[in-house]
Protein backbone atom coordinates (compact mmCIF):
# COMPACT_ATOMS: atom_id res chain seq x y z
CA UNK A 1 0.00 0.00 0.00
CA UNK A 2 2.77 2.44 0.67
CA UNK A 3 4.49 2.16 -2.80
CA UNK A 4 0.97 2.50 -4.28
CA UNK A 5 0.64 5.82 -2.61
CA UNK A 6 4.07 7.02 -3.33
CA UNK A 7 3.69 6.12 -6.86
CA UNK A 8 0.34 8.19 -6.98
CA UNK A 9 1.67 11.14 -5.60
CA UNK A 10 4.82 11.15 -8.02
CA UNK A 11 2.17 10.88 -10.34
CA UNK A 12 0.42 13.76 -9.21
CA UNK A 13 3.59 15.95 -8.97
CA UNK A 14 4.28 15.30 -12.79
CA UNK A 15 0.72 15.98 -13.87
CA UNK A 16 1.45 19.34 -12.21
CA UNK A 17 4.39 19.85 -13.84
CA UNK A 18 3.38 19.40 -17.18
CA UNK A 19 0.64 21.60 -15.90
CA UNK A 20 2.99 24.28 -15.32
CA UNK A 21 4.68 23.86 -18.81
CA UNK A 22 2.14 23.72 -20.88
CA UNK A 23 0.01 26.83 -18.97
CA UNK A 24 3.66 28.88 -19.50
CA UNK A 25 4.05 27.90 -23.02
CA UNK A 26 0.59 29.21 -23.91
CA UNK A 27 1.49 32.23 -21.46
CA UNK A 28 4.59 32.94 -23.75
CA UNK A 29 2.86 32.63 -27.23
CA UNK A 30 -0.19 35.02 -25.74
CA UNK A 31 -2.63 32.44 -27.00
CA UNK A 32 -4.72 31.24 -23.86
CA UNK A 33 -7.84 32.65 -24.91
CA UNK A 34 -10.11 33.97 -22.35
CA UNK A 35 -10.24 32.42 -19.34
CA UNK A 36 -12.91 30.11 -19.59
CA UNK A 37 -11.23 29.08 -22.87
CA UNK A 38 -7.61 28.78 -21.02
CA UNK A 39 -9.08 27.14 -18.35
CA UNK A 40 -10.76 24.47 -20.67
CA UNK A 41 -7.59 24.31 -23.07
CA UNK A 42 -5.86 22.92 -19.70
CA UNK A 43 -8.71 20.73 -18.42
CA UNK A 44 -8.49 22.51 -15.02
CA UNK A 45 -11.74 24.40 -13.18
CA UNK A 46 -11.36 28.34 -13.62
CA UNK A 47 -10.94 28.44 -9.65
CA UNK A 48 -7.60 25.97 -10.58
CA UNK A 49 -6.75 28.25 -12.98
CA UNK A 50 -7.02 31.82 -10.65
CA UNK A 51 -5.04 29.49 -7.73
CA UNK A 52 -2.48 28.88 -10.37
CA UNK A 53 -1.94 32.18 -11.90
CA UNK A 54 -1.86 33.85 -7.95
CA UNK A 55 0.64 31.42 -7.44
CA UNK A 56 2.85 32.40 -9.86
CA UNK A 57 2.00 36.26 -9.25
CA UNK A 58 3.61 35.50 -5.57
CA UNK A 59 6.41 34.09 -6.68
CA UNK A 60 7.23 37.28 -8.22
CA UNK A 61 6.03 36.33 -12.20
CA UNK A 62 3.55 38.36 -12.70
CA UNK A 63 0.68 37.29 -14.67
CA UNK A 64 -1.63 39.89 -16.80
CA UNK A 65 -4.93 39.63 -18.66
CA UNK A 66 -5.44 41.74 -21.92
CA UNK A 67 -9.86 42.02 -21.97
CA UNK A 68 -8.43 43.81 -25.97
CA UNK A 69 -6.24 41.19 -27.07
CA UNK A 70 -8.16 37.97 -24.93
CA UNK A 71 -5.18 36.56 -23.32
CA UNK A 72 -2.87 36.22 -20.56
CA UNK A 73 0.98 37.68 -20.84
CA UNK A 74 3.79 37.93 -18.75
CA UNK A 75 4.28 41.18 -17.89
CA UNK A 76 7.44 42.81 -18.95
CA UNK A 77 10.64 41.34 -17.82
CA UNK A 78 8.54 39.11 -15.83
CA UNK A 79 9.61 36.14 -17.77
CA UNK A 80 13.13 36.14 -16.30
CA UNK A 81 11.64 34.70 -12.93
CA UNK A 82 10.45 32.13 -14.93
CA UNK A 83 12.95 29.37 -12.57
CA UNK A 84 11.08 30.48 -9.56
CA UNK A 85 7.99 28.42 -10.66
CA UNK A 86 9.35 25.73 -10.25
CA UNK A 87 9.05 26.53 -6.57
CA UNK A 88 5.39 26.11 -6.66
CA UNK A 89 5.97 22.36 -6.26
Amino acid sequence: MYRYNHFFTMENHLIAIERLFRMHELILQENTGTPDEFARRMQISRRTLNNMIKRFNDFDVPIKYSRTRLTYYYSQGSERNIPAILHLL
